[in-house]
């Protein structure tokens, strides 16, 4: 018998709720690793942009550090079967409305594809065409990401913008709300891909 003999052994004893010790397994006074954070990557991109926002900043006289400043982040919500470049100019032009009419610099944008029954109800779908399952979409999504500086995937799959819009802003408020050395306050948008006629 060799030691990887031993090991897999006890790892199927432990399944059955042998109470001996295992090779290898923690014991009660060892410290744990921490477990990374799944929303701290969910947060990067706006992190970085916020500070590149806050170091613009020292050029200029500086703000009252009472008065936060204001960001903003976009939510395109919807089916996504499949991800493509109308979503993401839909996104880019909100942005840009959303600095010329409000003043605010948006500093993410959150594609946000919808769990399975809500896509079939909300997908106008031609003949033959399926929507693709929710982990699929959530995953091209990322693939659109992945080269972008603001733009993520929002993983959660709620059924209400709403709800997600909320979430969002929460998370942001609590992680980001320091950022690059400057106060934030957070306002979020609803991204809607206009309907061709």
């Amino acid at each position: 018998m060799n030691d990887s003999d031993t090991i897999n052994r006890s790892n199927c004893s432990e399944s059955v709720g042998d109470p001996t010790p295992r090779v290898g397994a923690r014991q009660p006074n060892e410290s744990k690793q921490p477990t990374p954070d799944p929303l701290a990557l969910l947060f990067d991109k706006a992190q970085k942009q916020l500070e590149a926002l806050a170091a613009l900043d020292t050029d200029k006289p500086p703000k009252d550090p009472q008065v936060p400043r204001r960001a903003a982040f976009l939510v395109l919500r919807g089916s996504l079967n499949p991800i493509h470049k109308g979503h993401i100019h839909a996104l880019e032009v909100a942005a840009k409305a959303v600095m010329a009419q409000r003043g605010v610099p948006v500093v993410t944008a959150f594609l946000t594809p919808s769990t399975g029954n809500e896509a079939e109800r909300s997908s106008k779908l031609g003949t033959g065409q399926v929507i693709l399952p929710f982990a699929e979409r959530l995953f091209l999504c990322g693939l659109a990401c992945a080269g972008s500086d603001w733009l993520q995937v929002c993983p959660w799959g709620r059924a209400s913008t709403s709800k997600v819009l909320g979430r969002l802003l929460t998370e942001l408020s609590e992680r980001l709300l320091f950022a690059g050395g400057v106060q934030w306050r957070f306002d979020g948008w609803q991204v809607r891909k206009a309907e061709s006629s």
